[in-house]
């Protein structure tokens, strides 16, 4: 679990991801991940439509382990993301990146 204290009331703005792959770029992680099929209140499925059309949809998301640094990143770990996040439009694309500095690793 991150050192950091979270914000009890920002619990439910997070997202939960499972690490389908990863690659160390400077100190930096950037994994490809898939929003977690078992928690359908995260904040990109706050109603059932937005669960449903969500489901199974790959992220890129950079991890910054310099705040959480006791959190294991690897493939087919489930992550939660916490507010604060970036999202950052990529091009002209449908496609976003995540900066994610906040986040903890779920017990399966």
């Amino acid at each position: 679990m991150c050192r950091h204290r979270i914000n009890i009331k920002n619990e439910a703005r997070c997202i939960d991801v499972e690490i389908l792959s990863r690659c160390l770029e400077a100190k930096l992680t950037v994994c490809c991940c898939s929003l977690s099929r078992d928690k359908e209140s995260s904040e990109w499925a706050e109603t059932p439509q937005m669960a449903k059309e969500n489901r199974g949809r790959t992220l890129t998301i950079i991890f910054s382990s310099r705040v959480c640094d006791d959190v294991d990143l690897e493939v087919g770990n489930l992550i939660r993301i916490h507010s604060p996040w970036k999202e950052v439009q990529v091009g002209g694309k449908d496609e976003a990146i995540i900066l994610s500095a906040y986040f903890s690793q779920i017990s399966s």
